[in-house]
């Protein structure tokens, strides 16, 4: 049914292209592999990144079977991709620690109002979410031709964001009929660069609390 057409990695970049070695390593086994293609999006910003991504996907000839949205700072296991195309479902991410509210979360919700998983409540297997952050997502290329542009939007109220782009591309989907899935077994590593003084700060809060 796929014949010839590949599996599209798409990986927003940031305008200095700077992505973590161990990650650029992963995605050049992938991209070695006959089905996939490595598709990297330098923009200023993430969303215009996954657009770009989009894009590229749409006017590619032959068009992908699927699309893997991974972001430069979150490094997946080798076998990740193998095991989020096994599942064949029209979009499934997988999980990366997130800092939430002072707190380590992992990076799906099960709740209308996004609130990460705590660490300790993460199902075993695969389950349903209603939203998750894009840093590792696989969605069947159908899903964006049954979708409306923008994919992607930050919602804004004044002095903050009500909605993040990650959480409306899920409502979007869910809108529309899709399921989201996650498989917990696919756990990447989230790559920042933290300020050891603003661990030192939050810590000092939760005391307080």
């Amino acid at each position: 049914m796929y014949m010839g057409r590949p599996i599209l990695v798409g990986v927003p970049l940031g305008a200095d292209y700077k992505i973590d070695a161990r990650i650029a390593g992963t995605l050049a086994i992938w991209d070695l592999e006959e089905n996939v293609e490595v598709y990297y999006a330098s923009t200023p910003f993430p969303t215009l990144g996954r657009d770009k991504v989009a894009q590229y996907a749409k006017y590619r000839i032959p068009t992908p079977t699927h699309i893997l949205f991974l972001d430069a700072d979150i490094l997946p296991r080798k076998n990740t991709l193998e095991r989020l195309i096994r599942h064949d479902k029209d979009i499934v991410m997988g999980v990366y620690p997130i800092s939430q509210n002072g707190s380590i979360k992992w990076s799906v919700s099960r709740e209308e109002c996004f609130d990460g998983i705590p660490i300790e409540e993460l199902p075993r297997n695969l389950f349903k979410i209603k939203a998750g952050g894009f840093g590792v997502t696989l969605i069947k290329f159908e899903v964006l031709q049954k979708l409306e542009w923008p994919y992607w939007k930050n919602i804004f109220v004044p002095g903050d964001v009500e909605k993040g782009e990650d959480i409306y591309f899920c409502d979007k989907a869910r809108e529309a009929g899709f399921d989201i899935w996650c498989d917990p077994k696919v756990k990447c590593n989230h790559i920042r660069i933290t300020s050891l003084l603003g661990i030192v700060n939050i810590l000092k809060k939760g005391n307080k609390q």
